[in-house]
């Protein structure tokens, strides 16, 4: 039996082969251990492993399991059955308040529509109401409004001009509506703002008219509600021009009464004093009274821009009056530049009387040179400053520039007496040579003029180039005639040495001045020229007093041979030679007492060096000519006691 079990589990036996597999599985893995564990489940207890039937045990549990699982569908299919019977009760009391509902929408559904209609009927009233009360508010004045601007009990203040204001930008509003389809409404409007516009035009010109009439002091101030109320006339070309002329009637009286009061009265308790207290004093009493009549003009000027409403010229991008905004771009009075200053032009009319006739007597006595030029200077100036403030057309200006001419006339004949008292009183000059007093006086006097001109604040013009060049003609020309009948009388080298002098005194003076660059080098000019002949006369002087002037002299005029001509021989040399080697010694001395009387050192060095220079080159020129072969001297070189270049460094100390 026991060779039949081993042959039964021999390894080709299929039972042997699971067996092997099964003892040589390993029971560690993940799979293995969770069949084991649900197999422990299965059978808790070891004892039941006798009757171990696997597969039997499972299948009846699967059947206990789905047993279980009808009867918990079976529970469920009861409360499904229970939930559709509920859900079918909802339904139905659905369906029954819908029916409801719509019963009760056929049954409202007119109250609905009344009452939106009510809704935008209400709607339309709001808006309406609204619309209404802009209207209202827009084209119609409030009392209080009505009452500032026709009752004659309330006083002109900054409310008035608001009421004005808000009026006519009524009137300006009722246009849309006559453009626009509400022509009655806006003529019913308009007809009623005429009224009260009338009444307030007719208040407001009164009250105008009294502070205009109220406009007499020397610097009126004009007020915020003046300024507003010539504004509002714009409208009113008449009523404005009415205001004007009123003003302007004013001031013509008023400015010639102060001008006369500052010139003889004076000022409140003496201080300042009057103006022609300063008569004797011609200068201060003309610039006295153009500085009272440049003070007027700027502030009446000041106050017609003001009254007017146009831009100071001091500041075109600022307006003298706040426009307000209901007169802006509506037709009425244009303010102007030029209607300001025809106004400008009647109230200053008095003033160039006046002026006129106290500068005219002044012009008819004889003013000195430098007063003439500087009251003349000073009427260009002020000239000027009117030209900007009163314009080219005004009687004040053409006064002015007719005193201008005046003066300049007094000028020019203060410059013709001049200049005949200097060539008619000619002096007589000192052994120094200096310029005489006269003459001095005279480029003081210039020098004056000049300085009044350089100090001015006239612009350059050609005018005022042709004055100057006049003053230089009328101060230089009598001058270089009393030097030339000076120099008349004198020799050769003191004329030019006088010369010199004036010229360079004079040309010192110039210099000090950025403007008489002409002049200047003109002068330098006629310096150079004198120079010149300065030079000239001190290279002869030279000459002679070495002895070396005949000599040369004789070789400039003759032709060679010099060596066989008596003149020039080898004797003459020796005796020329003898007295030249004892001005050596003395030369510097010699130079100095020529040239001592030029006073100005720079051009006596100048001198004194060319003088010198070309006393050498003549000293060369010998030289050369006696060792010249040509001019047959027997031992040229013995005859040369002094080289060229020992004389050269001799002369070079006096230089």
């Amino acid at each position: 039996m026991s060779e039949t079990i081993v042959t039964k589990l021999s390894k080709g036996n299929p039972l042997s082969r699971k067996l092997d597999s099964i003892f040589n599985s390993s029971l560690d893995d993940v799979e293995t251990q969770k069949a084991l564990k649900s197999l422990s489940v299965i059978y808790p207890d070891y004892k039941d492993l006798h009757s171990f039937q696997l597969r039997n045990d499972i299948d009846e549990r699967l059947s206990n399991v789905h047993n279980l699982f009808l009867q918990s569908m079976k529970v469920v299919q009861d409360e499904m059955l229970l939930m559709g019977n509920a859900i079918e009760g909802l339904s139905d009391e659905c369906r029954q308040m819908e029916m409801t509902l719509d019963k009760a929408y056929q049954d409202t559904s007119e109250i609905l529509k009344v009452t939106s209609d009510l809704k935008q009927q209400s709607d339309d009233c709001d808006v309406k109401k609204v619309i209404a009360a802009a209207f209202i508010q827009k084209f119609t004045l409030p009392s209080n409004d009505i009452k500032l601007l026709t009752s004659s009990s309330e006083p002109i203040t900054m409310s008035f001009f608001e009421a004005l204001e808000r009026l006519q930008q009524i009137h300006q509003d009722c246009k849309v509506l006559l453009i626009a389809d509400q022509q009655n409404a806006g003529l019913n409007i308009m007809d009623s703002m005429n009224s009260y516009q009338e009444i307030a035009y007719e208040r407001l010109f009164k009250w105008t008219q009294g502070e205009c009439r109220m406009m007499k002091s020397e610097s009126p101030e004009v007020s915020l509600e003046l300024k507003k109320a010539m504004h509002a006339f714009r409208l009113r070309p008449i009523l404005f021009d009415a205001c004007i002329e009123e003003i302007s009637s004013i001031r013509q009286s008023a400015l010639p009464k102060y001008f006369q009061n500052a010139i003889s009265v004076g000022g409140p308790n003496g201080f300042p004093k009057p103006i022609e207290f300063h008569a004797h004093d011609s200068q201060r009493y003309a610039g006295d009274l153009f500085a009272w009549v440049h003070q007027a003009c700027v502030g009446e000027r000041e106050m017609l821009e003001n009254v007017f409403g146009i831009a100071s010229n001091a500041d075109k991008k600022r307006t003298a009056v706040q426009v307000p905004d209901a007169f802006q771009d509506v037709d009425g009075y244009k303010a102007t530049e030029e209607a300001l200053l025809v106004i400008l032009d009647k109230n200053t009319q008095g003033l160039a009387t006046i002026l006129s006739d106290r500068l005219s007597s002044m012009f008819g006595a004889t003013l000195g040179c430098l007063s003439a030029y500087k009251i003349a200077n000073m009427i260009q100036f002020y000239e000027q400053t009117i030209y900007s403030l009163l314009g080219p057309e005004a009687t004040l200006l053409k006064e002015m520039q007719k005193l201008s001419k005046d003066s300049l006339e007094a000028f020019q004949v203060s410059l013709n007496i001049h200049a005949s008292d200097l060539i008619r009183n000619i002096p007589t000059i000192s052994s120094s040579l200096e310029p005489p007093q006269i003459i001095r006086d005279s480029m003081l006097q210039l020098k004056e003029v000049l300085v009044s001109y350089d100090m001015s604040m006239i612009s350059a013009t050609k005018d005022i180039q042709r004055q100057i060049d006049l003053i230089f003609e009328s101060f230089l020309t009598p001058t270089f005639e009393v030097c030339n009948a000076i120099c008349a009388d004198l020799p050769v080298l003191e004329s030019a040495i006088f010369r010199v002098n004036c010229y360079h005194m004079i040309q010192t003076l110039l210099t000090a001045f950025s403007f008489t660059d002409v002049q200047v080098r003109n002068l330098e000019t006629m310096i150079e020229e004198q120079i010149s002949e300065l030079v000239n006369e001190q290279v002869v002087t030279m000459l002679k007093q070495s002895g070396l002037y005949p000599l040369i002299r004789s070789m400039e005029q003759n032709q060679r041979p010099f060596g066989l001509q008596a003149n020039t021989d080898s004797n003459a040399i020796n005796q020329s030679m003898n007295q030249f080697d004892k001005y050596l010694l003395d030369v510097t001395m010699d130079v100095s007492e020529t040239l001592y009387r030029i006073q100005s050192l720079d051009i006596g060095k100048r001198v004194a060096s060319k003088g010198c220079r070309m006393f050498f080159d003549k000293y060369k020129f010998l030289v050369n000519e006696i060792l010249n072969p040509e001019n047959k001297y027997e031992f040229p070189a013995t005859l040369i006691r002094r080289s060229v270049e020992e004389v050269e460094t001799l002369l070079s100390m006096s230089d």
